[in-house]
């Protein structure tokens, strides 16, 4: 990957997360379960919420509009008496619930939304809704056992739970003979934790059909009724050993479409194309023996796409699916179909980035590889056991290719590798598993081979291979690809994600949401996603906030693909819940490129910060501004520029919001510095303010850094509203730009310079430009002191200009011999700071040519 020295700073660690509490004088909200988890658009239905910290709830946030809701009342639980044993066990965290009656909008579109809670303590994490087109049930205990089967109708959606693990669910519904149905049970796609297995049954007990861990954990199956009549579904846990509240499911049981796979899976931006779709109950689709999954015969049609030609959905990924966080840099939107039962579930489809190209049935042997021109997006398949897809294309010398293959995050899990080899069939490359992790809390990790820059010596024609490491096993309509061979692109993606938070004394991970107190701070986590060796500063901007709330200018420094930014809320901000968006903009080869931040969330809580958490990308990113922080850190000297072994002196105000918070307020950097060197400080009553010092380090890089502090408040929160262990703040961004000793590098010509007297001599000199500098250079050509002989001109190094001369004059009465120390000082503004570099010569005066 290239990247520029002075752009270059250390990732934060791993577990560099913050413990920064919502400290408001109410707890946030945390969201654990929503019963049912969707609903029929266009119907109205009660829905029972429950989390922590519901006690002060005021409302629902969906991420579908015009969703109406209605709060109703709970019947208060009888006090339970509390025998002396259960005095003694550990008291879990409270729970609470409840029940709200809400009216989805007919035109809701289908597909997994979010849903929030809304309380006087800001807003929740939030919990996948599922909007669908058909009729809702709720599944009924006792339903354990054949003769206890719930009778559901065809074309139906149940939303049921497995409540422990040897738990089962029964349903039976009639059939018409000859009717394909599909079974569908949504889990994880749903944050659920089931990892649920369905069969199907008919009348004499005989298994039809059975399906698990078609995608993650969710369950598809299907099967062709042989008789008019009553069929039996169950649905349980696989292995019997997880079940809970946490593991819920939604069942689908129609004849509606079902797409397993489209080929080609990709199309470029504004093209129409003809795409083959595989599944089941497919418009007019054609039953294909041939193509077969998990031993079932699909269907396939052909169906014409086209893909949305506008500039701002090329960078989007429109699709109502489960998006975990190895998909989170895809673009694409989504295919549905549909009959006279209902709509498809979504299939996703990317964007080509280069003119598409069909991988040939053929190309199976070195000998019959495909020839392919690049620039050129291969989408391709292994249709079959074993199968090998070998491709031809010739490059350039010098020029800079991207190969990149794309198979794990398009959904089904596949393990691709690919090979390249030269024109003597020498291997150049051998590509495996990508080992690029954004974070423990954004866990990233693909099966897919990481990105290879080739930059071939010699022009001529390259071989490339595209297997599986499990060929045996992965192959068929689900297992495609998408293969990019073009020159370097570079681009970024951008990922917002609530600050976690992190609980003593376990250091236990939980999902979070964004809440800013008045006249307070809160950070958001920043994950970047570069593509093609872009290394470049990425700047942030909000946009939608509301009156009172901001986000000061901050930056993405180069090669950085992890940071932390800080939200302000002013001190008459009014409260307020919503979507706001963070934008990214940077300059890549003279092109001003903007990105939106995608937002996300962790799922469940892990018990420790270095422990992969799941998580997966939202629909929105949300925020709620809410009553006064209990303190505010401001630097009021928000911007700096430093020499590396420079020491900087930042102003830093307390203000106390609380009058009850009297204690000591600790400072000290929120996430570690590697650049710097920051003394903690203390601030108490009184010495509210400091003249701290942040010291950059001498062998510090050059860059564009971000420094957030963080104000920690040791004790309960005063109003015991809040979780021991104190309370904190961070404060507001101080940026400082780290200088680079030189902006370029001088060489000259003549090395040795000779002159006669009386005469001159022109020197060359060339410039090689550093970090991108582009503005003009002032060159002087400085004599020792006492040497009147010589004189020189001085010149400028114009902008964008490589080479300058320089004339050198020796004086008629000139002595003869070496003048040392003669200098080719260079000077140049950068960042508002003047940066002078020297280059020595040494110069001889003699009458000999």
């Amino acid at each position: 990957m290239r990247s520029h020295p002075v752009f270059a700073c250390a990732l934060l660690a791993a577990a560099a997360v913050t413990g920064s509490a919502h400290a408001q004088r109410y707890p946030s909200p945390q969201l654990l379960l929503v019963t049912p988890c969707g609903g029929q658009a266009g119907a109205s239905f009660d829905i029972t919420v429950t989390g922590q910290n519901l006690d002060q709830i005021e409302g629902l946030y969906f991420s579908v509009p015009r969703v109406g809701f209605e709060s109703i009342a709970v019947p208060e639980r009888p006090k339970q008496t509390k025998t002396p044993a259960m005095k003694k066990q550990k008291k879990a965290p409270a729970r609470q619930s409840n029940k709200f009656k809400i009216t989805l909008p007919a035109d809701a579109r289908p597909g997994i939304h979010d849903i929030r809670v809304i309380t006087k303590g800001g807003v929740s994490n939030p919990r996948a809704f599922v909007v669908g087109d058909l009729k809702e049930v709720i599944a009924i205990e006792p339903n354990d056992d054949v003769p206890q089967s719930q009778r559901i109708e065809l074309n139906c959606t149940v939303n049921g739970g497995i409540g422990n693990p040897t738990d089962v669910d029964y349903f039976v519904f009639t059939g018409k003979k000859g009717q394909r149905v599909v079974f569908s049970c949504l889990t994880s796609s749903i944050d659920s934790k089931l990892p649920a297995t369905i069969e199907v049954y008919d009348e004499k007990g005989k298994r039809l059909a059975s399906g698990r861990g078609y995608r993650e954990n969710d369950a598809v199956t299907d099967c062709v009724l042989p008789e008019g009549g009553d069929y039996n579904i169950r649905v349980a846990s696989f292995t019997y050993t997880q079940g809970g509240p946490e593991h819920f499911y939604r069942l689908t049981v129609s004849t509606a479409p079902w797409i397993d796979a489209i080929f080609p899976a990709a199309i470029e931006p504004g093209r129409t194309t003809e795409v083959t779709v595989y599944g089941r109950n497919l418009p007019d689709g054609k039953l294909d023996p041939a193509i077969r999954l998990d031993g079932r015969p699909l269907e396939t049609a052909t169906v014409s796409v086209t893909a949305p030609g506008d500039p701002l959905a090329r960078q989007r990924l429109d699709y109502t699916g489960h998006i975990p966080p190895s998909a989170s840099s895809l673009d694409g939107f989504e295919l549905r179909l549909h009959n006279q039962s209902g709509i498809s579930n979504p299939a996703l489809m990317t964007y080509a980035a280069a003119p598409l190209v069909l991988d040939a049935p053929d190309n199976d042997s070195a000998a019959t590889a495909q020839k392919v021109t690049v620039p050129c997006q291969i989408s391709g398949r292994l249709e079959r056991k074993n199968d090998q897809d070998w491709y031809v294309f010739h490059a350039e010398k010098g020029q800079a290719y991207s190969i990149e293959l794309c198979g794990d995050r398009l959904g089904p899990p596949l393990d691709l590798y690919f090979i390249v080899r030269d024109g003597k069939g020498r291997i150049i490359t051998e590509q495996d598993d990508g080992a690029e992790v954004l974070s423990p809390q954004f866990f990233t990790r693909t099966f897919d081979p990481q990105r290879y820059r080739l930059t071939p010596a010699t022009a001529g024609d390259y071989a490339l291979l595209v297997s599986s490491r499990d060929a045996s096993v992965q192959a068929g309509p689900r297992h495609g690809y998408q293969l990019r061979i073009a020159p370097e692109q570079p681009d970024f993606r951008l990922i917002a994600m609530p600050a976690v938070r992190i609980q003593p004394p376990q250091q236990t991970i939980f999902p979070g949401a964004t809440v800013v107190g008045q006249h307070g701070t809160q950070v958001i986590q920043i994950y970047a996603w570069r593509s093609d060796g872009f290394a470049g500063d990425i700047e942030l901007s909000g946009k939608d906030l509301p009156d009172g709330l901001s986000l000061p200018p901050q930056t993405l420094a180069a090669g950085q693909k992890q940071a932390q930014i800080v939200l302000s809320a002013s001190a008459d901000a009014e409260p307020w819940t919503g979507p706001i968006r963070i934008i990214g903009t940077a300059t890549i080869a003279g092109r001003k490129l903007i990105r939106e931040a995608r937002p996300a969330t962790i799922t469940w809580p892990v018990p420790q910060p270095n422990i992969p958490a799941i998580s997966r990308l939202d629909r929105s990113l949300v925020v709620a501004v809410r009553d006064k922080a209990p303190f505010s850190l401001t630097a009021d000297t928000p911007a700096f520029t430093a020499f590396p072994g420079e020491k900087i002196t930042v102003p830093l105000r307390l203000t106390r919001n609380w009058p009850e918070l009297k204690g000591p307020i600790q400072i000290a950097p929120l996430t570690p510095l590697p650049a710097f060197n920051f003394p903690n400080v203390t601030l108490t009553p009184g010495k509210d303010t400091i003249k701290a010092s942040l010291d950059v380090k001498p062998a510090a890089a050059p860059g564009n850094y971000t420094v957030i502090l963080n104000g920690q408040a040791q004790g309960a929160n005063p109003q015991k509203r809040n979780q021991p262990g104190g309370i904190s703040q961070p404060s507001t961004p101080i940026n400082v730009i780290v200088l680079p000793k030189q902006l370029v590098k001088l060489s000259v010509t003549p090395a040795n310079v000779k002159v006669a007297p009386g005469a001159e001599v022109s020197l060359v000199v060339k410039a090689a430009r550093l970090y991108d500098f582009e503005g003009p250079v002032r060159l002087r050509l400085i004599i020792p002191a006492g040497i009147e002989s010589l004189q020189a001109e001085q010149a400028t190094l114009a902008a964008g200009d490589n080479q300058v001369r320089l004339v050198l004059t020796a004086s008629p009465d000139a002595p003869s011999g070496k003048i040392n120390d003669v200098v080719i000082r260079a000077s140049a503004e950068f960042r508002g700071r003047t940066i002078v570099q020297n280059v020595k010569l040494v110069v001889t005066v003699s009458k000999e040519k």
